[in-house]
């Protein structure tokens, strides 16, 4: 029973001052905000030190504000003159300021103006501060040297500490530290610490309360290092270099750290494949936890801590280099908060800066960062807000008493002392709901009941009908809203704003469906301005989703889930609402459970014909039998599957059936439909025994209509274009019907409404009926049949119940239960935690084939556009760099990393294939055993087993069998023997090892007898036949399971054997194998997902006889557990002559998975290329 939890209203961000890029506020690591705070009733100033680029006239200048960083203005010159692009690295001492600037920038040359200065700025003891002569630290007296990234420390003896980069003459980099005794007066050069021959970076900062700590990376792929020395030690010591994060930091200044308050450190980084992590030292470097998995190379830090809490800033990908989205989350008592969504606005959002630390005190916590239209164009430095973790109450008003009465009583009646106060920005409103009271005098209750709870923090709404409320005496145009909400997936939750006196708003909405809409409410109109699906995967638990409207002309609305956008629309009707207004919620659904005596409020403001009293049938077809004796076949025929659970026409020309001992008038019936862009799909409701009915149908050209059939006489009420972007695959359709005079149908695809029409005629179905499915054709596939509505009988699950044990107790006999869901496990068998997957293409490549990923996190490939003799590597999946090549000129078939980050590749030469190797990362490479006419298959034809490397062969000059040599290499792929001659087969698909049993998989094709999964305990000198001699045994890729049983897509392209249709399958080590999902077309990968899940990639083959009808497509499927699956995406067929390839067998350290492909349409050259892709199991 539920409501909201944590209301939170957040005005939009403002820019503040004129910036020449969005990477004004770099380095990340740098500090350039301060606040100091003389502590005698006067207003504390804050200090921000920018880099404008000329923007505005401006180069290095210091911003000053006194209203709690409100307000700001250009306060003095730090370097303010051309062209000398310096940056600043800030630090409080009392309350003077001691910095650093010196050269950033994103290429670099030699320059004797590239030094690095140090200047104090005094407090004067009353409100201002004076700049002193600058102090020149390191000095470039060379136009082949320079010197840049300058950073400052202060030690527990008062010493400054300035660490440095210098570029040297031959290009490498060198750290440079220079210390002064005398408060900065001069400063003595120490010996140089380390060189790189990548540009290095990080943060010096002082530790443990007598200790220096340096955390650095290189522009390079390297890992995250770490110095430290002691205070009392010799100021030229320093202790030995540390490798502390394999996975690097990127740029080494992709970093925002700041102490713990304990002489420990809050660190966040960004690592080399372009990940955001979070770290802490107290001694030692804790695990790292992941903040942002959404990876680019703009993606960075801020971060502040208030008392032993932290707030971390971020920004977050959505398009490179143009739209991004800026983001908060707290970090207190050792867990995360949600992130929360500051600026949605779009566009290049970077670099941000905020203070190290910050006191209780200050009423919100500032953020600047880059905005601009994108990564290459000149914009602005805004500003953002988030709350104040743990807030002090604020300091009593230090100035003259408000002229009005006291605010004790009515509002003040005097100006206030300052005058008018700014435009607020941050925080306007919050309001955890956290007592027993009710919604107290901040809220005005609009119509229906609220209550509040205590125990367990929330508002809840009381009564039935519309139950709505509004925050009093606020009004905002700009503005973003969010709360926590459970909806239980019976009604709608709707948070508003621009809420005016006629009730007039915009509305972000989560519907019982799950489906999150933008909508605008006129009066008593409601329209849908943007659907999408919310992404929660459990409507039974706390989410949080949020609206933030800005603009006038149009005005931009953005709606998300849990930190993450869903929807943007922009409205410049007539209608659109342009005025400030207040924020609310709404909600009204009821629940039960004494026969109608007494009710429950749950949520609400649901839509007519949202809500009615529940699913009265649910179908899933799991099974063998048939449609079964709650359904009745009016015409043709039809079975069912257990394998790919589905009912399936099985005659050409009419196919119907209707539901038995169902009758309701109001009613929703849903289904996922297949119709292989060959068919009708028809979904029916109010069916009379006349077989008059409506319908919903999903045509085969892809259009949806809404249709009445009175006898023979078929009348389409309403059509329009589904949006189904692959008729090939699952898509649920819907119809609602309503209501008598006139009757209300609502025709959806994938739940969004797309015909709604009223039929007010006299041929008008206006009696209760059943409902059914229709089809012309044979081989259209129905599955999850529902129907949702008042019945007046009947109505149980039209088979066997799902393959698992029922829910712990008697289901529900309504809608969901106002606490958690069941404790029992989940109907299908296995548990229903990470049972599914689901996936998101963040980037895809057309001019790289990425070929394979070493433990270190490089990736190597080659670039489609230069000659395949060339290794080109990346960390990130995006940025692509030459490495080495092939003296001989061979290019690249495959290639395979070794644990040790050896390299061997399956090369094609003038003369046929060959082994290559590389010691070098690819650099170099050494041809080491021809193999002619035999080669790889897959990255998998290559398996390592204690110590042992090991190649099989794959050939394609014969279709009979032929003998297949398994070779072995002692001395990671210098020299090779063979280990065993494999007959009786065609080739050989591939190897897999079971390092856990010392056991090694090998297997075989194609042909039935030809086929077989064998395995080997001896290092490949003996094998024994696990599944054979049929189709079952044709596998090109598998997994171990942590049973030992093997898992794999099997390689069937032809009916007549057993099975009959390739399967996603489990084959014990005893050869018994259970089928979980059947593909449209054979399979050559299976992956497991370090982070959790599997992916089959499935191939489309041209000369096969397996495929749906139409279906031309490599494909990608995906399950939490091994056991559910479903399709993820797939891709279409380039050269109609040829197979199309789906596969994965790599994934960067990011956890993005490579999906390469082969032929497919919309990549590279020969439909070659790549996607990366994030998966979350659910």
């Amino acid at each position: 029973m539920v409501a909201l939890a944590a209301a939170l209203l957040i005005a939009a961000p403002q820019n503040v001052l004129a910036a020449g890029g969005g990477n004004a506020l770099t380095l990340p690591a740098q500090r350039h905000l301060v606040r100091l705070d003389p502590q005698n009733g006067a207003p504390a100033t804050w200090l921000l030190a920018v880099q404008q680029d000329g923007a505005s006239g401006h180069w290095l200048s210091m911003y000053r504000s006194t209203d709690e960083a409100q307000t700001w203005r250009w306060y003095a010159p730090v370097q303010d003159v051309c062209c000398e692009r310096d940056t600043p690295d800030l630090l409080a001492v009392g309350m003077d300021v001691a910095l650093v600037y010196s050269w950033e920038g994103p290429t670099l040359s030699g320059s004797t103006a590239h030094d690095v200065y140090f200047q104090w700025w005094r407090w004067n003891g009353n409100a201002d501060w004076g700049s002193q002569t600058a102090v020149k630290v390191f000095d470039s007296t060379s136009s082949a040297t320079a010197y840049l990234r300058a950073e400052l420390a202060r030690d527990s003896l008062g010493r400054l500490w300035v660490w440095a980069q210098r570029l040297n003459a031959d290009g490498t980099f060198t750290m440079v530290m220079a210390v002064s005794s005398d408060g900065g007066a001069t400063f003595q050069a120490q010996p140089s610490l380390d060189t790189f021959a990548d540009r290095p970076g990080g943060r010096i900062l002082p530790v443990a309360g007598n200790q220096l700590m340096l955390i650095y990376g290189t522009h390079g792929v390297e890992a995250g290092y770490m110095r430290l020395r002691t205070d009392t030690d010799p100021v030229s010591t320093w202790g030995a270099r540390q490798a502390v994060f394999p996975e690097g930091i990127y740029h080494g200044a992709a970093l925002s750290a700041a102490g713990d308050g304990g002489g420990g450190v809050y660190l966040l980084y960004k690592d080399v494949n372009g990940q955001l992590w979070y770290r802490r030292w107290s001694g030692s470097w804790s695990g790292r936890t992941q903040v942002e998995s959404a990876a680019d190379w703009a993606l960075q830090p801020a971060i502040t801590r208030v008392g032993g809490s932290l707030v971390i800033f971020w920004n977050r990908v959505l398009s490179t280099n143009t739209n991004y989205q800026f983001f908060y989350r707290v970090l207190a008592n050792g867990s995360f908060g949600s992130p929360v969504l500051l600026d949605g606005s779009g566009g290049f959002q970077g670099y941000p800066a905020s203070a190290e630390t910050l006191p209780n005190t200050v009423p919100r916590i500032p953020c600047f960062y880059g905005k601009t239209p994108d990564a290459s164009s000149s914009g602005n430095v805004a500003l953002a807000f988030a709350p104040t973790p743990n807030a002090a109450p604020p300091a009593p008003d230090a100035g003259t008493p408000d002229a009005g009465t006291p605010d004790a009583g009515a509002p003040d009646a005097g100006t206030p002392d300052a005058g008018p106060p700014p435009a607020q920005s941050g925080i306007l409103f919050s309001d955890d709901f956290k007592r027993t009271t009710g919604l107290g005098p901040n809220w005005r209750v609009v119509s229906g009941s609220w209550h509040t709870s205590a125990t367990t923090p929330r508002a809840e709404s009381d009564l039935d009908g519309s139950d709505q409320a509004v925050v009093q005496s606020l009004s905002c145009a700009d503005c973003s809203v969010s709360a926590q909400v459970i909806n239980f997936s019976a009604g709608v939750a709707e948070l508003d704003l621009r809420q005016q006196s006629s009730n007039d708003r915009y509305d972000v909405a989560l519907l019982a469906n799950g489906n999150l809409q933008i909508r605008r409410h006129n009066g008593a109109t409601v329209t849908v301005l943007g659907e999408a699906p919310s992404g929660i995967p459990d409507l039974g638990w706390w989410a949080t989703i949020a609206l933030s409207a800005t603009g006038s002309n149009p005005v931009n609305l953005v709606a998300s889930v849990d930190g993450v956008t869903k929807l943007v629309v922009n409205d410049s009707s007539p209608s659109a609402i342009r005025v400030a207004g207040t924020a609310g919620n709404q909600s009204g659904l009821f629940r039960s459970t004494d026969g109608g005596a007494s009710w429950t409020m749950i949520i609400g403001n649901t839509q007519a014909g949202d809500i009615v009293d529940g699913v009265v049938l649910s179908d899933g077809f799991n099974r063998a039998t048939g449609l079964g004796s709650n359904w009745r076949v009016v015409s043709g025929s039809w079975h069912t599957s257990a394998t790919t659970p589905r009912a399936e026409s099985d005659l050409d020309g009419s196919d119907q059936a209707v539901v038995q001992n169902l009758s309701c008038a109001d009613c929703t019936v849903s289904a996922q439909v297949i119709n292989f862009s060959a068919g009708v799909a028809e979904l029916d409701l109010r069916q009379q025994s006349s077989n008059d009915r409506y319908d919903v149908a999903l045509l085969a050209n892809g259009s949806l209509q809404v249709r009445r059939h009175n006898g023979a006489t078929v009348t389409v009420l309403g059509q329009a274009p589904s949006g189904i972007a692959d008729l090939g695959w699952w898509a649920t359709i819907g119809l609602s019907v309503t209501g008598s005079n006139p009757v209300k149908l609502v025709g959806s695809a994938n739940g969004i409404a797309k015909v709604i029409v009223n039929d007010s005629s006299a041929s008008a179905v206006t009696a209760a009926g059943t409902a059914g499915m229709w089809t012309d054709l044979a081989g259209i596939w129905f599955r999850d049949f529902t129907v949702s509505g008042s019945r007046a009988a009947g109505g149980t699950d039209g088979g066997t119940p799902d393959a698992g044990p029922p829910d712990a107790g008697p289901p529900d006999a309504g809608s969901p239960d106002a606490g958690p869901p069941d404790a029992g496990p989940a109907d299908a068998g296995p548990a229903d935690g990470g049972g599914t997957l689901s996936a998101t293409v963040t980037y895809t490549e057309t001019g790289f084939d990425l070929m394979a990923v070493d433990r270190s996190g490089t990736a190597y490939g080659v670039n489609l556009n230069a000659p395949e003799s060339q290794v080109w590597t990346t960390v990130d999946g995006r940025s692509w760099t030459r490495r080495g090549g092939t003296a001989n000129g061979a290019s690249f078939w495959m290639i395979t990393p070794l644990s040790d980050n050896t390299l061997i590749a399956d090369v094609v030469t003038s003369s046929g294939h060959a082994l290559a190797r590389s010691t070098d990362h690819g650099v170099t490479w050494t041809q080491v055993l021809n193999t002619g006419v035999y080669r790889t298959l897959t990255p998998h034809s290559f398996a390592e087993l204690d110590g042992v490397v090991f190649f099989i062969e794959y050939q394609v000059f014969t279709t009979a069998s032929t003998p297949i040599r398994l070779w072995k290499s002692l001395d990671r792929g210098a020299t090779w023997s063979v280990q065993f001659t494999f007959q009786g087969h065609r080739h050989a698909h591939g190897l897999m090892p079971d390092p856990a049993r010392h056991a090694l998989f090998a297997f075989f094709g194609d042909f039935d007898n030809q086929s077989g999964l064998f395995r080997s305990t001896d290092g490949g000198a003996s094998w024994t036949m696990i599944i054979g001699n049929t189709q079952a045994g044709d596998i090109v890729d598998g997994v171990v399971l942590s049973d030992g049983s093997f898992l794999c897509g099997q390689d069937i392209s032809y009916r007549g054997s057993i099975p009959d249709t390739p399967q996603i399958a489990r084959v014990a080590l005893d050869g018994t194998e259970t089928d979980y999902q059947q593909l449209p077309t054979a399979s050559y990968s299976t992956h497991a997902i370090s982070a959790g899940g599997y992916v089959v990639g499935a191939t489309y083959e041209t000369s096969n006889d397996i495929s749906p009808p139409g279906w031309t497509r490599g494909s990608l499927w995906g399950s939490g557990d091994a056991i559910r699956w479903q399709k993820l995406l797939d891709v279409p067929q380039l050269d109609p002559n040829d197979d199309v390839r789906t596969d994965v067998y790599w994934e960067l350290a990011t956890g993005e998975l490579v999906v390469s492909v082969r032929n497919a349409s919309g990549f590279g050259p020969g439909g070659r290329g790549y996607m990366l892709l994030h998966t979350t199991r659910q």
